[in-house]
């Protein structure tokens, strides 16, 4: 039994190791997602100009404030934020699912030092 999951758990480690290098890159993608929302909204904010052409943001306040209530009103903004959430939740979760594989190798490896060739088999 335990020669056969010392031959499978590195390959379900690299498999793990694999789903969190896309997890992450996913994560990625999502943060630059936001990051560009946010340059986009700010310029349309510092750019909006009433009928008289004079700036509605005039100070860095009132534009702080525009962006903030343009987030929160934003559905594209919070769904990709809760994506965010929930990508940085299965990462942590993949990570301490790859460290259980790997402490559970090194158990393994333990009990073939002490018990020998016996426990191999």
């Amino acid at each position: 039994m335990i020669k056969a999951k010392l031959m499978v758990l590195p390959e379900e480690i690299y498999e793990e190791k694999l789903a969190l290098l896309e997890l992450m890159n996913e994560l990625e993608i999502k943060e630059a997602e936001i990051k560009t929302w946010e340059v986009i909204e700010s310029n349309k904010i510092n750019n909006e100009t009433d009928k008289e052409g004079k700036l509605i943001y005039s100070s860095d306040v009132k534009r702080k404030s525009e962006l903030e209530k343009r987030k929160l009103e934003s559905k594209e903004y919070n769904k990709t934020l809760d994506e965010i959430k929930s990508l940085k939740n299965e990462i942590e979760i993949k990570k301490i699912y790859i460290e259980k594989l790997v402490n559970e190798q090194k158990n393994y490896r333990a009990m073939c030092l002490l018990e020998g060739e016996d426990a191999i088999e």
